[in-house]
């Protein structure tokens, strides 16, 4: 799944808008993350598999 937040984001905002944005966006992203921690950790294992042998 991909999205392309420029397509939806607002070109022109004011400063304290933009700040506002990030700030939702980061508590949003960390709200994910804590809810979603045991999934996201599991799914992060499948790209850490261990190296093949010689090291």
């Amino acid at each position: 799944m991909s999205l392309n937040l420029y397509e939806i984001l607002p070109e022109e905002i004011s400063d304290a808008q933009a700040s506002l944005i990030a700030d939702i966006f980061m508590e949003l992203a960390l709200a994910i993350e804590s809810h979603y921690y045991t999934q996201i950790r599991r799914h992060l294992k499948t790209f850490s598999a261990a190296p093949e042998e010689p090291f």
